[in-house]
């Protein structure tokens, strides 16, 4: 099935680095000051064609990818809570032309013995017993989540009681990719989050990296000649191994009304992210420079729901009372969701989630949410209890409840 006359490595080492950068001085210097925490090293990466078989992919070709990346944080410093690494992969002919079919690790609860895979005839890896697999996993301590499978893009998110310890890591990737493709651009990112520094503004920050893959040109012809070498499926591994089903993509929309609601508007993410969602929020996503309309336009098309977090500011900006240019970023925003619910309020009003922080009003919520004749969920505390209405509104539940059980 995997073609061994055919391979090829990533030989050079690529760095991602970790950083944490005073925010707050960003408008006033041309480099804001910063200070590494770790690394993320690519290297060693090897592409192997897959024998596709017939109905899953007529048209492309398929390769296994073997990812190599090590983790390397300053012991000094305070821990990295959790990390995440990605990869985006994009073809030449088309920017949107790569696809991942599958990924391992899958998900990883608390830990994991050694695994071993094979690429049955869906191009699903699933797992077998033994030593017969076409790639093996090394045992696993760390909690690790993935996400992204479907998609051209995937990720892997560790987290570690006591925080992320730097380490040699190894992951695998079926892709799918036009026919013929000869090269697949590769952007590795991270994101990571940190505890404060000394009540400084400081965010995390890892600097992307791309690099080009060399992709076989003998598909059709190994193909054709190993199709039926495709090793018999073990029972049930027609569908895709337990843990891996998507779980919801968030995004959360808040203002910037003081630095008391931005920390607890964090420790919500942090919180989420402990009970294993998908979590994207403006605080983690900073680096390289972006236009941050089009960024909030991504990320409400792409989430399965949007948290609006509710403060005096929010409410302003959502019922048009605030004055001046202030809170560009969260007038945008709450314009894409009013236009959104106003366009199609059976899909919008089950993903527009309003919620009341501790110690926080539902009086704050914007009237176009309406406050008073829908659902809202109001937290009195970062608990598995208190987000379990929240939780039930997206259908989610987690496997492992995380910090606040």
């Amino acid at each position: 099935m995997l073609s061994h006359a055919e391979s090829w490595s990533m030989s050079e080492c690529s760095e991602i680095e970790l950083l944490q950068v005073d925010d707050g001085a960003r408008w006033l210097e041309t480099e804001p000051r910063g200070f590494t925490v770790g690394a993320v090293r690519l290297s060693g990466w090897q592409v192997h064609p897959v024998a596709t078989g017939t109905e899953p992919t007529i048209g492309r070709d398929c390769y296994l990818v073997r990812i190599n990346y090590e983790v390397a944080v300053d012991r000094h410093l305070a821990p990295i809570q959790w990390l995440e690494i990605a990869f985006a992969f994009a073809t030449e002919e088309d920017a949107g032309g790569a696809t991942v079919l599958d990924a391992v690790p899958h998900a990883v609860a608390e830990q994991q013995d050694p695994a071993s895979y094979v690429i049955n005839r869906y191009l699903n890896l699933a797992p077998v017993s033994g030593i017969v697999g076409d790639v093996h996993l090394p045992a696993m301590a760390s909690k690790v989540d993935v996400f992204g499978i479907g998609g051209p893009a995937v990720r892997w998110r560790h987290a570690t009681t006591g925080g992320v310890r730097p380490g040699s890591h190894v992951a695998f990737v079926i892709l799918a990719a036009p026919r013929g493709s000869r090269k697949l651009h590769v952007e590795a990112g991270s994101r990571f989050d940190a505890p404060p520094v000394d009540g400084e503004d400081y965010r995390p920050v890892a600097r992307a990296v791309r690099f080009d893959l060399l992709l076989g040109c003998e598909q059709e012809r190994f193909a054709a000649s190993e199709a039926g070498l495709l090793p018999p499926s073990p029972p049930g591994s027609g569908q895709r191994p337990e843990g891996t089903s998507s779980v919801p993509r968030l995004f959360i929309c808040y203002a910037h009304d003081n630095p008391e609601h931005v920390t607890c508007t964090l420790d919500l993410a942090r919180f989420l992210v402990s009970l294993r969602l998908d979590v994207h929020i403006d605080f983690w996503d900073v680096g390289e420079r972006k236009d941050w309309s089009l960024w909030a336009q991504r990320e409400i098309r792409e989430a399965d729901f949007v948290l609006v977090v509710a403060s005096p500011m929010c409410k302003a900006v959502g019922d048009g009372t605030v004055e001046g240019p202030r809170h560009r970023g969260m007038q945008s925003e709450l314009a894409l969701l009013r236009d959104a619910l106003h366009r199609d309020r059976s899909t919008w009003v089950p993903k527009v989630l309003p919620v009341v922080l501790p110690g926080g009003s539902a009086e704050d919520i914007p009237a176009f949410l309406q406050p008073g004749t829908a659902d809202r969920y109001v937290l009195d505390a970062f608990t598995f209890h208190s987000v379990r209405e929240l939780l039930g509104a997206m259908g989610y539940r987690p496997a492992c409840r995380g910090a606040g059980a």
